[in-house]
């Protein structure tokens, strides 16, 4: 039996106020004692005093040594009697459960352990003692190197439990599959991943998650687009998946952030370019159906100018390309409407002018109106040999003006110096560009009104 002077584990308050008398209840665990001593503070008007157990008389020694279980009391008395109780019990006795168990991990994993006394009254504290002076006292205790794992604990009895811990060093090849892309009713072959993954106890095939039947040589057929995946059960767990599809795409412009569903207006000068992801394969471009010359147009872009030979400028045409993946002929999933604009080069004409004499609108003159880098008006993409006719609305000729490299301008009046009537009037321009490479002759014709 152990004597115990004071309590390490229940405290006690015995400072009191004169004429106050309290006692606390106090567990002890079985076969320890506690000693007892009478209360400080000012009993002097008390002359006696008596310790009962379980209400018979125990001691009238100022202090007492007691272990069993009950209900003490202290009485003191004279005229009157003042009294106090309290219960000595037994810690509960029930025992954490110790199961730990060897085990085994990858090299740059760890082992959580997770344990606590706070279910146990009979155990105090805990301590883990390990290699290389390991040693912890956290609830949730992290473990990475290899050796031998103690858990001491320290309560009414002393328990022990240990565990070895194994870390498998990595040194193991990774893995990776590209994904791939299969004509329908095609067939290709994915091989099991060279390097030496003879540490892994298994691996598995999958497609769309459900498990996948293998070759003898480890290796799978694939017939069918989806998710697949190989997984290596082993130190440490691998696993990569990848992606078969059928050829498919999409025709878009080198610009990506034109919209393709709907008509795209696009200067000239942006240099549009319609282009397809598939850079090795020979492609077919078609013109509103009609197919180019494929010894020419057989790549993955086709840019714009350089098929101004064969479209107008602001028509708008629909584009569309097949691939050939030597497996099938794909086409794209869809097709791009695009009307080429000269901007920067293009004439716009104005819809009516006033030759009255006030200086404004004077003349019927072109204009342009491209909102790009600054060009001079009056010289526009270096165009020369300006041209300009004059109608009136029955198609008779009022006027020709030749202007070389000036924009040409009419002042209303024919070639005799007669100011015209108002009305609807005809316009024929010709012109020459001298950049890009677009058609060099250019012609714009239109009407306007004359008001005076």
């Amino acid at each position: 039996m152990r004597n115990l002077i004071f309590i390490l584990f229940v405290s006690i308050n015995f400072n009191l106020k004169s004429q106050d008398l309290f006692l606390q209840d106090i567990s002890i665990c079985p076969g320890d004692s506690v000693q007892i001593s009478f209360p400080s503070g000012d009993f002097s008007s008390y002359t006696n005093f008596t310790w009962l157990f379980e209400g018979q008389y125990f001691s009238n020694d100022s202090s007492i040594s007691i272990f069993t279980e009950g209900i003490y009391e202290l009485q003191l008395y004279d005229n009157d009697t003042l009294f106090s109780q309290f219960e000595l019990n037994y810690f509960d006795s029930s025992v954490p459960e110790l199961n730990f168990v060897d085990t085994t991990i990858c090299e740059w994993d760890n082992l959580l352990l997770e344990f606590s006394l706070s279910n146990y009254e009979s155990y105090f504290d805990f301590e883990w003692f390990g290699p290389g002076g390991f040693y912890s006292t956290d609830t949730i205790t992290e473990f990475s190197t290899t050796g031998m794992y103690t858990i001491e604990i320290n309560g009414c009895e002393s328990l022990l439990d240990s565990f070895n811990l194994n870390v498998t060093p990595n040194d193991t090849l990774d893995f990776t599959f590209n994904d791939s892309l299969i004509c329908e009713g095609d067939t290709i072959i994915i091989e099991f991943p060279s390097g030496d993954f003879s540490n892994y106890d298994d691996f598995t095939w999958y497609f769309n998650n459900d498990t996948l039947e293998m070759q003898s040589d480890s290796s799978i057929i694939i017939t069918s687009p989806g998710e697949y995946s190989l997984h290596l059960n082993g130190c440490p767990y691998l696993s990569d998946n990848f992606y078969v599809n059928f050829y498919e795409f999409s025709l878009l412009m080198s610009d990506s952030e034109l919209n393709i569903d709907s008509t795209i207006n696009i200067c000239l000068e942006e240099d549009p370019v319609l282009i397809t992801p598939f850079d090795d394969y020979s492609h077919l471009w078609y013109l509103d159906g009609i197919p180019l010359d494929t010894d020419i147009y057989n790549e993955n872009t086709l840019s714009i100018s350089e098929i101004l030979d064969v479209i107008n400028i602001n028509q708008i045409y629909s584009y569309k390309v097949e691939i050939d993946f030597q497996c099938d002929i794909i086409a794209s999933n869809n097709s791009v409407n695009l009307s080429v604009v000269e901007c920067e080069c293009g004439l716009d004409m104005p819809n009516i002018f006033t030759p009255d004499g006030n200086q404004v609108n004077d003349y019927f003159k072109p204009f342009n109106n491209y909102e790009g880098e600054f060009v001079d008006p009056e010289n526009l993409c270096m165009s020369t040999d300006f041209h300009m006719e004059i109608f009136n609305q029955w198609g008779k000729h009022i006027i020709s003006i030749d202007s070389d490299d000036e924009l040409p301008y009419w002042d209303g009046k024919n070639n005799n110096g007669k100011i015209m009537n108002s009305g609807v009037y005809f316009y024929r321009i010709t012109y020459r560009v001298n950049i890009h490479n677009i058609p060099d002759q250019k012609e714009k014709t239109g009407y306007f009104y004359l008001y005076k």
